[in-house]
Protein backbone atom coordinates (compact mmCIF):
# COMPACT_ATOMS: atom_id res chain seq x y z
CA UNK A 1 0.00 0.00 0.00
CA UNK A 2 1.68 3.31 -1.03
CA UNK A 3 0.10 5.11 1.68
CA UNK A 4 1.22 3.17 4.25
CA UNK A 5 4.64 3.57 2.79
CA UNK A 6 4.13 7.39 2.63
CA UNK A 7 2.81 7.53 5.89
CA UNK A 8 5.89 5.07 7.83
CA UNK A 9 8.65 7.52 5.93
CA UNK A 10 6.71 10.94 7.14
CA UNK A 11 7.62 10.34 11.33
CA UNK A 12 11.01 9.75 10.73
CA UNK A 13 11.24 12.51 8.21
CA UNK A 14 9.83 14.54 11.10
CA UNK A 15 12.13 13.48 14.09
CA UNK A 16 15.02 14.64 11.62
CA UNK A 17 14.07 17.89 10.63
CA UNK A 18 12.85 18.75 14.38
CA UNK A 19 16.56 17.68 15.73
CA UNK A 20 18.04 19.72 12.77
CA UNK A 21 15.13 23.02 13.86
CA UNK A 22 15.75 21.94 17.38
CA UNK A 23 18.24 25.24 18.09
CA UNK A 24 15.33 27.75 16.83
CA UNK A 25 12.19 25.74 18.43
CA UNK A 26 9.67 28.03 19.98
CA UNK A 27 9.94 27.59 23.81
CA UNK A 28 6.59 26.35 23.95
CA UNK A 29 7.56 23.34 21.62
CA UNK A 30 10.75 22.66 23.57
CA UNK A 31 8.74 19.20 25.06
CA UNK A 32 7.31 18.02 21.57
CA UNK A 33 11.25 18.76 19.92
CA UNK A 34 12.34 17.07 22.42
CA UNK A 35 10.26 13.77 22.39
CA UNK A 36 10.63 14.19 18.12
CA UNK A 37 14.57 14.24 19.22
CA UNK A 38 15.18 10.80 20.37
CA UNK A 39 16.16 9.78 17.04
CA UNK A 40 19.31 11.83 17.57
CA UNK A 41 20.02 9.04 19.19
CA UNK A 42 19.25 6.34 17.74
CA UNK A 43 20.04 7.33 14.14
CA UNK A 44 20.88 3.85 12.55
CA UNK A 45 17.88 2.16 13.77
CA UNK A 46 15.77 4.86 11.69
CA UNK A 47 18.29 4.68 8.90
CA UNK A 48 17.34 0.51 8.84
CA UNK A 49 13.61 1.19 9.03
CA UNK A 50 13.56 3.09 6.34
CA UNK A 51 16.19 1.17 4.30
CA UNK A 52 13.91 -2.01 5.13
CA UNK A 53 10.66 0.11 4.43
CA UNK A 54 11.87 1.01 0.99
CA UNK A 55 12.70 -2.40 -0.06
CA UNK A 56 9.21 -3.86 1.08
CA UNK A 57 7.56 -0.75 -0.60
CA UNK A 58 9.49 -2.09 -4.03
CA UNK A 59 8.52 -5.63 -3.53
CA UNK A 60 5.31 -5.08 -2.72
CA UNK A 61 5.21 -2.68 -6.22
CA UNK A 62 3.71 0.63 -4.24
CA UNK A 63 6.81 2.11 -6.02
CA UNK A 64 5.11 1.78 -9.24
CA UNK A 65 2.53 4.63 -8.11
CA UNK A 66 3.17 8.52 -7.25
CA UNK A 67 2.88 8.22 -3.91
CA UNK A 68 5.30 5.88 -3.82
CA UNK A 69 8.12 7.74 -5.36
CA UNK A 70 7.13 10.78 -3.47
CA UNK A 71 7.56 8.25 -0.18
CA UNK A 72 11.20 7.12 -1.58
CA UNK A 73 11.82 11.05 -2.17
CA UNK A 74 11.08 11.81 1.62
CA UNK A 75 13.45 8.87 2.69
CA UNK A 76 16.18 9.89 0.71
CA UNK A 77 16.94 13.20 2.12
CA UNK A 78 15.38 11.88 5.48
CA UNK A 79 18.90 9.43 5.10
CA UNK A 80 21.21 11.84 4.69
CA UNK A 81 20.47 13.47 7.70
CA UNK A 82 20.40 10.53 9.74
CA UNK A 83 23.79 10.21 8.33
CA UNK A 84 24.64 13.73 9.29
CA UNK A 85 23.59 12.83 12.97
CA UNK A 86 25.36 10.04 13.15
CA UNK A 87 28.66 12.20 11.57
CA UNK A 88 27.90 14.48 14.80
CA UNK A 89 27.51 11.48 17.60
CA UNK A 90 31.24 10.64 16.54
CA UNK A 91 33.21 13.84 17.33
CA UNK A 92 31.86 13.51 20.80
CA UNK A 93 34.86 11.44 21.97
CA UNK A 94 37.39 13.92 20.52
CA UNK A 95 35.18 17.66 22.02
CA UNK A 96 35.81 15.85 25.26
CA UNK A 97 39.64 14.46 25.12
CA UNK A 98 40.38 18.26 24.21
CA UNK A 99 38.10 19.61 27.02
CA UNK A 100 39.73 17.20 29.33
CA UNK A 101 43.27 17.83 28.33
CA UNK A 102 42.31 21.69 28.74
CA UNK A 103 40.72 22.41 31.26
CA UNK A 104 41.35 19.38 33.69
CA UNK A 105 44.92 18.46 31.95
CA UNK A 106 46.53 15.22 30.69
CA UNK A 107 44.89 12.12 31.75
CA UNK A 108 47.06 9.28 32.74
CA UNK A 109 44.80 6.64 31.10
CA UNK A 110 41.61 6.19 28.93
CA UNK A 111 38.88 4.17 29.69
CA UNK A 112 37.93 1.96 27.15
CA UNK A 113 33.89 0.39 27.33
CA UNK A 114 33.53 -3.06 26.04
CA UNK A 115 30.11 -2.42 24.23
CA UNK A 116 30.94 -3.60 21.10
CA UNK A 117 29.76 -1.51 17.70
CA UNK A 118 27.59 -4.70 16.89
CA UNK A 119 25.65 -4.50 20.06
CA UNK A 120 25.17 -0.42 20.05
CA UNK A 121 23.88 -1.55 16.15
CA UNK A 122 21.45 -3.98 17.19
CA UNK A 123 20.56 -3.53 20.77
CA UNK A 124 21.79 0.26 22.28
CA UNK A 125 19.14 -0.69 24.76
CA UNK A 126 20.35 -3.36 26.47
CA UNK A 127 20.20 -3.09 29.74
CA UNK A 128 22.01 -6.02 32.43
CA UNK A 129 25.42 -7.01 32.11
CA UNK A 130 25.94 -10.57 33.42
CA UNK A 131 29.41 -9.68 35.21
CA UNK A 132 27.25 -6.85 37.44
CA UNK A 133 25.00 -7.43 40.18
CA UNK A 134 22.51 -5.18 40.86
CA UNK A 135 20.69 -5.25 44.34
CA UNK A 136 17.43 -3.32 43.74
CA UNK A 137 15.16 -1.07 45.97
CA UNK A 138 17.28 -0.46 49.25
CA UNK A 139 15.82 1.50 51.70
CA UNK A 140 17.57 4.72 52.81
CA UNK A 141 14.64 6.80 54.17
CA UNK A 142 10.91 6.50 55.47
CA UNK A 143 9.23 7.76 52.30
CA UNK A 144 8.22 5.51 49.79
CA UNK A 145 10.38 6.72 46.99
CA UNK A 146 13.36 6.59 49.85
CA UNK A 147 15.25 3.00 47.44
CA UNK A 148 18.33 2.83 46.07
CA UNK A 149 19.62 0.26 43.26
CA UNK A 150 23.17 -0.79 44.44
CA UNK A 151 25.68 -2.01 41.09
CA UNK A 152 29.09 -3.70 42.06
CA UNK A 153 31.45 -6.56 40.21
CA UNK A 154 30.44 -9.97 40.27
CA UNK A 155 32.35 -12.18 42.65
CA UNK A 156 34.21 -9.00 43.38
CA UNK A 157 36.37 -9.80 46.28
CA UNK A 158 37.18 -7.25 49.47
CA UNK A 159 38.31 -3.78 48.67
CA UNK A 160 37.88 -0.32 48.70
CA UNK A 161 36.17 1.01 46.09
CA UNK A 162 35.22 4.58 44.70
CA UNK A 163 31.74 5.59 45.06
CA UNK A 164 29.76 6.29 41.99
CA UNK A 165 26.01 8.44 43.31
CA UNK A 166 23.79 8.62 40.17
CA UNK A 167 20.35 10.82 40.35
CA UNK A 168 17.89 10.49 37.85
CA UNK A 169 15.75 13.05 35.74
CA UNK A 170 12.35 13.84 34.74
CA UNK A 171 11.78 17.66 35.77
CA UNK A 172 11.31 17.07 39.73
CA UNK A 173 7.79 15.61 39.03
CA UNK A 174 9.15 12.11 37.28
CA UNK A 175 11.76 9.55 36.62
CA UNK A 176 13.22 6.42 38.13
CA UNK A 177 16.08 5.17 39.60
CA UNK A 178 16.93 2.79 36.57
CA UNK A 179 16.26 4.42 33.70
CA UNK A 180 19.30 7.16 32.73
CA UNK A 181 22.92 6.55 32.71
CA UNK A 182 22.70 3.04 33.02
CA UNK A 183 25.56 2.16 30.34
CA UNK A 184 27.88 4.85 32.76
CA UNK A 185 26.92 2.64 35.36
CA UNK A 186 27.32 -0.78 34.59
CA UNK A 187 30.78 0.49 32.91
CA UNK A 188 32.16 1.73 36.09
CA UNK A 189 30.24 -1.27 38.10
CA UNK A 190 32.17 -3.82 36.42
CA UNK A 191 35.57 -1.95 36.40
CA UNK A 192 35.24 -1.74 40.10
CA UNK A 193 33.46 1.25 41.29
CA UNK A 194 30.34 0.80 43.93
CA UNK A 195 27.54 2.45 42.12
CA UNK A 196 24.29 3.71 43.63
CA UNK A 197 21.68 4.98 41.41
CA UNK A 198 19.08 6.66 43.40
CA UNK A 199 14.99 7.54 43.76
CA UNK A 200 13.91 10.87 46.02
CA UNK A 201 11.04 12.45 46.60
CA UNK A 202 8.79 14.36 43.72
CA UNK A 203 6.93 17.38 43.38
CA UNK A 204 4.61 18.75 44.27
CA UNK A 205 4.20 16.71 47.16
CA UNK A 206 7.78 17.19 48.09
CA UNK A 207 9.57 20.65 47.70
CA UNK A 208 13.08 21.70 46.12
CA UNK A 209 14.77 21.47 49.78
CA UNK A 210 13.17 18.29 50.22
CA UNK A 211 14.40 16.54 47.65
CA UNK A 212 17.93 18.25 48.45
CA UNK A 213 17.32 16.79 51.92
CA UNK A 214 16.73 13.57 50.56
CA UNK A 215 19.89 13.83 48.41
CA UNK A 216 22.10 14.47 51.14
CA UNK A 217 20.52 11.30 53.06
CA UNK A 218 21.62 9.56 50.44
CA UNK A 219 25.16 10.77 50.68
CA UNK A 220 24.82 10.18 54.24
CA UNK A 221 23.19 6.48 53.93
CA UNK A 222 26.46 5.79 51.55
CA UNK A 223 29.06 6.94 53.86
CA UNK A 224 27.50 4.69 56.83
CA UNK A 225 27.23 1.74 54.85
CA UNK A 226 30.48 1.84 52.42
CA UNK A 227 32.32 -0.68 54.13
CA UNK A 228 29.74 -3.15 54.01
CA UNK A 229 29.82 -3.23 50.46
CA UNK A 230 33.76 -3.07 50.29
CA UNK A 231 33.66 0.58 49.13
CA UNK A 232 35.23 4.04 50.92
CA UNK A 233 33.17 6.53 51.76
CA UNK A 234 35.98 9.16 51.39
CA UNK A 235 35.69 8.92 47.49
CA UNK A 236 32.70 9.71 46.62
CA UNK A 237 31.70 10.96 43.23
CA UNK A 238 28.01 13.05 43.23
CA UNK A 239 26.54 12.69 39.68
CA UNK A 240 23.23 13.26 37.87
CA UNK A 241 20.87 14.26 34.42
CA UNK A 242 18.39 16.95 34.22
CA UNK A 243 16.56 17.39 37.27
CA UNK A 244 19.37 15.39 38.76
CA UNK A 245 22.28 17.23 37.82
CA UNK A 246 20.42 20.54 39.21
CA UNK A 247 19.94 18.69 42.81
CA UNK A 248 23.66 17.48 42.82
CA UNK A 249 24.66 21.02 42.40
CA UNK A 250 22.57 22.29 44.86
CA UNK A 251 23.67 19.33 47.84
CA UNK A 252 27.15 20.36 47.24
CA UNK A 253 27.09 24.36 47.09
CA UNK A 254 27.87 26.04 49.09
CA UNK A 255 29.18 23.06 51.70
CA UNK A 256 30.08 19.69 50.02
CA UNK A 257 29.86 16.54 52.43
CA UNK A 258 32.85 14.67 53.92
CA UNK A 259 34.45 12.88 50.89
CA UNK A 260 32.92 14.28 48.27
CA UNK A 261 35.09 14.64 45.51
CA UNK A 262 33.30 15.51 42.32
CA UNK A 263 30.34 16.67 40.58
CA UNK A 264 29.57 15.00 37.51
CA UNK A 265 26.36 17.08 35.68
CA UNK A 266 24.85 15.73 32.55
CA UNK A 267 22.53 18.44 30.75
CA UNK A 268 21.42 20.09 33.37
CA UNK A 269 19.03 21.10 35.49
CA UNK A 270 20.94 24.48 36.63
CA UNK A 271 20.49 25.82 40.31
CA UNK A 272 20.97 29.70 40.34
CA UNK A 273 24.51 30.74 41.46
CA UNK A 274 23.24 34.51 42.71
CA UNK A 275 21.96 32.47 45.41
CA UNK A 276 24.20 29.66 46.10
CA UNK A 277 27.47 29.78 47.66
CA UNK A 278 30.78 27.94 47.66
CA UNK A 279 33.48 27.18 49.39
CA UNK A 280 37.06 25.68 50.01
CA UNK A 281 36.13 22.73 49.77
CA UNK A 282 33.76 22.68 46.52
CA UNK A 283 34.84 19.66 44.62
CA UNK A 284 35.87 19.71 40.94
CA UNK A 285 32.98 19.68 38.38
CA UNK A 286 32.65 17.46 35.32
CA UNK A 287 29.89 19.40 32.87
CA UNK A 288 28.22 18.35 29.59
CA UNK A 289 25.76 19.66 27.80
CA UNK A 290 24.29 19.07 24.07
CA UNK A 291 24.43 21.70 21.94
CA UNK A 292 20.83 20.98 20.58
CA UNK A 293 19.13 20.48 24.13
CA UNK A 294 15.49 22.14 23.63
CA UNK A 295 14.37 21.77 27.36
CA UNK A 296 17.82 23.48 28.29
CA UNK A 297 19.18 26.14 26.40
CA UNK A 298 23.20 25.58 25.95
CA UNK A 299 23.16 29.34 26.85
CA UNK A 300 21.96 28.56 30.15
CA UNK A 301 25.10 26.06 30.95
CA UNK A 302 27.09 28.60 29.80
CA UNK A 303 25.99 30.72 32.18
CA UNK A 304 26.12 28.03 34.99
CA UNK A 305 29.89 27.36 34.29
CA UNK A 306 30.83 30.89 33.64
CA UNK A 307 29.42 31.87 37.02
CA UNK A 308 30.38 28.33 38.98
CA UNK A 309 34.36 29.13 37.61
CA UNK A 310 34.09 32.75 39.05
CA UNK A 311 33.48 31.57 42.21
CA UNK A 312 35.05 27.57 43.01
CA UNK A 313 38.23 26.75 44.24
CA UNK A 314 38.22 23.80 41.89
CA UNK A 315 38.58 22.99 38.35
CA UNK A 316 35.25 23.42 36.35
CA UNK A 317 35.59 21.04 32.99
CA UNK A 318 32.65 21.59 30.64
CA UNK A 319 32.13 20.18 27.46
CA UNK A 320 29.62 21.00 24.40
CA UNK A 321 28.26 17.92 22.84
CA UNK A 322 27.68 18.51 19.25
CA UNK A 323 24.68 18.10 17.88
CA UNK A 324 23.03 16.42 21.67
CA UNK A 325 20.03 16.76 22.85
CA UNK A 326 18.13 15.91 26.45
CA UNK A 327 18.68 12.40 27.98
CA UNK A 328 21.81 11.47 25.37
CA UNK A 329 23.44 9.02 27.94
CA UNK A 330 20.05 5.76 27.87
CA UNK A 331 20.81 4.47 25.14
CA UNK A 332 24.10 2.70 23.96
CA UNK A 333 25.25 4.61 21.30
CA UNK A 334 28.64 6.28 20.18
CA UNK A 335 27.87 9.47 21.30
CA UNK A 336 27.36 7.89 24.88
CA UNK A 337 30.26 5.23 24.58
CA UNK A 338 32.41 8.17 24.22
CA UNK A 339 30.91 10.08 27.19
CA UNK A 340 31.00 6.88 29.36
CA UNK A 341 35.08 6.58 28.30
CA UNK A 342 35.45 10.03 28.87
CA UNK A 343 34.34 10.44 32.08
CA UNK A 344 35.42 7.14 33.76
CA UNK A 345 38.58 8.56 32.60
CA UNK A 346 38.15 11.47 34.26
CA UNK A 347 36.84 10.25 37.49
CA UNK A 348 39.40 7.83 37.58
CA UNK A 349 42.08 9.98 37.25
CA UNK A 350 39.82 12.22 40.16
CA UNK A 351 39.63 9.68 42.96
CA UNK A 352 43.34 8.48 43.12
CA UNK A 353 44.01 12.00 44.94
CA UNK A 354 46.60 13.40 42.52
CA UNK A 355 46.44 17.31 41.18
CA UNK A 356 44.90 17.61 38.15
CA UNK A 357 46.04 15.96 35.33
CA UNK A 358 48.85 14.40 37.27
CA UNK A 359 49.97 10.81 36.52
CA UNK A 360 51.13 10.24 40.27
CA UNK A 361 48.51 7.90 41.80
Amino acid sequence: MPWGYLTSVTLPAVCVLAVFAARRAPRPLATIFFYLGFINELPIFAAYFLIGSAALAAGQGDLDTSVGWLALAISLPTLLGLAVLVARALRTGRVLTRALTEQWGPLPTRARTRVSVLRMLLWPNLRRRFDVQRTANVRYGDAHLHTLDLYRRRHAGAGNRPVFIHLHGGGFVGGRKNQESLPLIYQLARSGWWCVSANYRLSPAASRDDQVTDVREIIAWVRAHAHRYGADPNRIVLAGGSAGAHLAARAVLPEASPGLKAVVMLYGGYPDLAAIDVSPGTPPFLIMHGTHDTLMPVEVARQFVARLRTRSPSPVVYAELPGAGHTFDIFHSPRSKAIVEATQAFLDDVVRGAAPGSSRY
